[in-house]
């Protein structure tokens, strides 16, 4: 769309040193960025916000400030084009059910519910400073996801402070509403979503490379919450490589390689545990720890990823091991998923993004906007230490393992209809009952200004 102006130590005893060397090798690799005297030039950020702050310089206007309207978004831009203010309407509606046996509870009816109803705002000042809210009000509830302030320093080198997406692989910083399914990745379930604390990021190699260096407090997963449970603190390492970018193989030049960590450690409270909670995609808890149980020492993360796309096809994918301490126990959890996706009406895929039809729906014109068909498979499973006395075997689950599939229809830029089943099933540990497999379906309407 084009851009419209109207005028207005302990750590290798609990780990080992060799996953310990695993779980800091991308921090490494972000730190030896920055100080390589090989960097060259590259981007700001990959970011949630599709506000690049370096579009704003060299733009230049007769008049005064103007309303913008386009693909950035809607909102007002100063005459030398060095602050800018934009806002976004994401909103997403739900209507969800389960197949076959129903599990029990309240959290079981067919339903419809207002998954997302969020403002997204942008602000730019002097070209260099950058800075994004979102909050949700969806469920009658005050959530904020993000609320960051970021500096350029350099062409390679940002400082992001605030809370912000949790900086560890592609899927996690991706927006929810770009995600091909209703939810991502099987994997990313071990991950947390949001943390807040101060990021050095940036673009290096002409975009070849993306790295991320952060110190957070320290979020968990499956809970999204505010709650700084100690003063410990979180160091997480990210680098993705895109390195066939430029080749003349069309079928490697959206092919990129990940690696993330993380390490630090959590103390839990009688009041907040600290500790995951894992739910199914229709919300149901499988695996969860005993109410006395907490988060007793390091924990360390370790996220290999991969992305690709060629012509109309995409997918990605991701392998996560978390090893932490759980209360006197030290447990590891290990996922894997991947989606892979194809575009049944000509345009070019890639992955984790919202797509823009090249020909909006106008049956008249024979057009229908675009279709996209996707599939994906994944698994989680706990060690067994988890339930010598951390989990209940009863109900807590040892293994689980996701598929899906579903139709996306985007009639417009800026529309999608998502139409996604899928299938859980579980194992207990050792024998133990397992709970019954999961069957639903989700439909979506999502629109984004």
């Amino acid at each position: 769309m084009t851009k419209s102006r109207i005028p207005l130590d302990s750590c290798a005893r609990l780990l080992g040193a060799r996953f310990k060397a695993w779980a800091l090798f991308s921090c490494a690799c972000a730190i030896g960025l920055l100080t390589s005297p090989c960097i060259l030039l590259g981007q700001t950020t990959r970011a949630s916000s599709d506000v690049d702050v370096r579009a704003a310089q060299g733009t230049e206007h007769a008049g005064g400030t103007f309303a913008v309207g386009g693909e950035r978004g809607y909102g007002f831009e100063s005459n030398d084009g060095a602050n800018l203010f934009y806002t976004h309407w994401l909103a997403a509606t739900d209507f969800q059910t389960f197949l076959g046996m129903k599990p029990p509870g309240l959290g079981s009816r067919d339903t419809f519910v207002v998954r997302l109803a969020a403002v997204q705002l942008d602000a730019v000042l002097h070209r260099i400073v950058h800075s994004q809210i979102l909050v949700d009000f969806s469920q009658s509830k005050l959530t904020l996801y993000d609320a960051w302030v970021q500096i350029r320093i350099a062409d390679w080198l940002s400082l992001r402070l605030g809370k912000f997406q949790f900086p560890i692989n592609e899927e996690r910083l991706t927006p929810l509403i770009s995600l091909p399914f209703v939810n991502t990745g099987f994997a990313s379930f071990l991950l947390p979503n949001r943390d807040t604390g101060v990021q050095v990021l940036g673009e290096v190699a002409d975009g070849k490379v993306t790295y991320n260096l952060t110190l957070v407090n320290g979020a968990y997963a499956g809970v999204m919450s505010e709650t700084d449970v100690d003063s410990n603190k979180d160091v997480i390492g990210r680098i993705f490589v895109r390195p066939f970018r430029e080749t003349k193989l069309a079928a490697l030049r959206k092919l990129g390689f990940g690696l993330g960590g993380s390490y630090g450690s959590h103390i839990g409270t009688a009041d907040t545990s600290a500790l995951p909670v894992l739910r199914t995609y229709g919300g149901q808890t499988f695996f969860a720890y005993r109410t006395t149980t907490r988060a007793n020492g390091e924990i360390a993360r370790v996220v290999p990823h991969a992305t690709w796309g060629w012509g109309p096809f995409a997918a990605y994918s991701d392998y996560v091991r978390t090893i932490e301490r759980v209360s006197s126990t030290l447990v590891t959890s290990d996922g894997w998923s991947i989606v892979p996706s194809v575009v049944l009406t000509g345009e070019d895929a890639s992955p984790l993004t919202f797509i823009i039809p090249k020909h909006p729906l106008d049956l008249s014109s024979g057009h229908i906007g675009t279709v996209l068909v996707l599939g994906g498979a994944g698994e989680i499973q706990v060690s067994s230490t988890a339930f010598h006395s951390a989990a209940d075997p009863a109900t807590a689950m040892q293994r689980a393992k996701a598929f899906g599939a579903g139709v996306n229809w985007y009639p417009f830029s800026g529309i999608a209809i998502l139409l996604q089943g899928g299938h859980m099933v579980f194992d207990g540990f050792k024998g133990a009952p397992a709970r019954p497999a999961e069957s639903s379906f989700i439909g979506r309407f999502e629109m984004v200004l």
